[in-house]
């Protein structure tokens, strides 16, 4: 959070969070564990578009781009569940040759990275995810997920 911080207080949504918002925030990320952007954001005090970009401004990845880059990729190709995408917000997109592409919604979450380079066998290139655009395409009867039975 200390590098998001500045990114973040520069941000349209979230410079203008009371005081009082930014303490429920960091009390709520106290107690539940989760990151504090994403408590803000779950909040309503931090929106999607701000916190996909403070991601990417930290981590030098893009921004993804539901409309531009719908998922193509069959689970059944890559070895991975629906539910561990589920529990750490992740999407295949694409396959890059031997390389996966995924959309994340936490680009520095540990276990994502290391789960999907394991339960894959492939290297693994993030593009951060606006949560709102992962779950609508997580979510559509058009990206139909096949394989429960991996990670």
């Amino acid at each position: 959070m200390r590098q998001l911080l500045p990114v973040l207080a520069a941000g349209s949504s979230f410079a203008g969070c009371a005081l009082g918002g930014l303490l429920l925030g960091i009390y709520a990320s106290d107690r539940t564990g989760q990151p504090l952007e994403q408590v803000l954001n779950q909040l309503g005090l931090l929106s999607d578009e701000d916190l996909a970009t403070a991601y990417a401004a930290v981590t030098g990845l893009p921004v993804w781009d539901l409309g531009l880059e719908p998922p193509i990729v069959d689970l059944a190709d890559v070895g991975v569940g629906q539910e561990f995408l589920r529990k750490v917000r992740a999407l295949p997109i694409r396959l890059d040759g031997e390389t996966l592409v995924c959309a994340v919604c936490d680009p520095f979450d540990d276990e994502m990275r290391a789960g999907l380079g394991f339960a894959t066998g492939r290297d693994v290139r993030f593009l951060v995810a606006r949560l709102g655009d992962w779950r609508r395409a997580f979510d559509a009867d058009a990206y139909e997920i096949q394989s429960d039975s991996f990670l």
